[in-house]
């Protein structure tokens, strides 16, 4: 990672994460992105491996991955380019660095950490260590009390530093894709686990959909050892102590686990071809943080300074969950969605609480909707928005007609966020067969919102028209992405 570092100093940022709960070894962590030593308002995406000290395959995938990468960015791909300039990728290599020290000095079994917990000062392989995996906060009583237990939870939550590690940078990025790489030490092969099956939180987890189409997307980009058929993927049960679990649970984030090949330390000659296969995973993974969402800025009405908020997308969410704040320095939301319409609340502390109605998450790239918090201490109330669907023109009723008609339409905004502000210049005309403007119904500025007009199927002069068929379009703003066109019939 050093020599990576110092040949690409604009695309790499290396660093000392913080350190290991017995020895103090240093774990280090790669940054990726085109101003790898800012802090950008960017998306930003997690990937780590060798939580498990002897799963070697997660620590030979990542740096296959960052030489990939490094390979592309020099060569000047278009989405290399593209995922550094949009994204901030944090690659974590090793993250138990001292159980994995004790897995070089010949112990190839170990996979928990190096805690002293008979306090004997003397590593002792049937009583020391704590599986990390076990480790987070969700879930964590549920898991193995025993120190001898092959998977022990530790004395408490985070209570070890390399979980303290990911907890704090976590809560700093707030990743929306978070993937801990393992091998299997036992259990299924090459699969990737996604959240979640729990009775407390409503069973299902309430993004299931999103979920279950990103780690389909994830798992299916990968090949298996044989190099023929893709990964399985799997919905995991109620976990105990996991990193996925805790990651969706508190931040939203697609996390999963995925399970490299069918072994933990693989036979060297086939460790090239394995890291080659999970290239194509890993790009699914950025084009994803990219892709399909929301995301905006809270920011104070008055002031324009960021706002710490609470936001909820009442369509995935439950009260048992963690909130879900903004970044404090920029008042900023995302949420990884799939395309619908949804309903989007915003409460903070000394502000007047909004819900917004009708508000649509396309599928060509994540959605922008900010929104500012009026103050209002007193007030214990909602405020309810209710958005338009958008562009839409609807059927005349009736049709065909004879004497008149009606015409209906709603008008909104491209972008959501000046959907409070903004009037649009908006058209509605009719035409012949022949493409002649015959009439003009509407021609002036609305604000957004559904409108009806009714018309007495006349030109322009005032003159009947005949029977036939005729076309209405409505044109708002001057996109010609902005246009709808009906047909209709006159029978007289």
């Amino acid at each position: 990672m050093d020599s990576l570092a110092r040949e690409y100093p604009d695309l790499f940022y290396m660093d000392i994460l913080g350190y290991g709960t017995e020895y103090g070894e240093p774990i280090w962590y790669m940054k990726i992105s085109d101003n790898p030593e800012i802090d950008e308002d960017e998306p930003a995406i997690l990937l780590h491996g060798c939580m498990h000290a002897d799963e070697i395959l997660s620590t030979e995938v990542l740096m296959h991955y960052l030489k990939d990468f490094s390979r592309r960015y020099n060569e000047n791909d278009p989405r290399v380019l593209n995922w550094a300039r949009g994204l901030e990728i944090y690659v974590i290599p090793i993250l138990n660095v001292e159980g994995h020290k004790v897995v070089e000095d010949g112990i190839t079994w170990w996979r928990k950490t190096c805690r002293d917990n008979n306090l004997n000062g003397v590593f002792d392989t049937l009583m020391d260590g704590v599986d990390l995996n076990r480790n987070f906060s969700l879930g964590w009583s549920g898991g193995p009390a025993d120190t001898s237990d092959f998977f022990y939870r530790g004395p408490w939550p985070f209570s070890e530093s390399e979980a303290q590690a990911i907890r704090e940078l976590s809560y700093r990025k707030k990743f929306i894709i978070a993937i801990d790489y393992h091998s299997p030490t036992y259990g299924r092969p090459e699969v990737v686990y996604y959240s979640w099956n729990r009775s407390e939180m409503g069973g299902l987890a309430v993004d299931h959909k999103m979920l279950l189409d990103a780690a389909h997307n994830f798992a299916t980009s990968i090949l298996k050892d044989d190099g023929i058929n893709p990964y399985d993927y799997s919905q995991s049960s109620a976990g105990n102590g996991y990193h996925r679990m805790w990651q969706y649970n508190r931040f939203a984030a697609i996390a999963f686990t995925c399970e490299i090949s069918d072994t933990t330390i693989q036979d060297t000659s086939m460790v090239d071809m394995i890291c080659e296969h999970h290239i194509p995973g890993i790009e699914y993974l950025m084009d994803r943080a990219l892709g399909t969402g929301l995301n905006g800025l809270v920011t104070d009405a008055e002031t324009g300074e960021p706002v710490w908020a609470e936001v909820k997308i009442l369509q995935a969410y439950h009260p048992n969950m963690a909130r879900r704040f903004t970044i404090p320095e920029t008042g900023r939301y995302r949420r990884l969605l799939l395309p619908g319409i949804y309903t989007l609340e915003v409460e903070a502390d000394g502000y007047r609480t909004k819900r917004f109605y009708n508000l649509t998450v396309h599928g060509d790239g994540s959605t922008i909707f900010n929104v500012e918090m009026e103050p209002g201490r007193l007030y214990t109330g909602v405020d309810e928005i209710y958005l338009p669907d958008g562009l839409a023109l609807k059927q005349n009723y009736p049709n065909p007609f004879n004497a008149r008609t009606t015409i209906e339409y709603t008008v909104g905004p491209a972008d959501y966020s000046e959907i409070l502000k903004r009037e649009f210049p908006v058209n509605l005309a009719v035409y012949n067969l022949q493409g002649h403007k015959v009439t003009e119904l509407i021609n002036n500025i609305q604000h957004p919102g559904t409108y009806s007009i009714t018309w007495d199927a006349k030109d322009r002069h005032g003159n009947p028209l005949s029977t036939g068929v005729y076309f209405y379009r409505l044109e708002v703003g001057n996109s010609p992405n902005r246009i709808e066109t009906r047909k209709m019939l006159l029978v007289k």
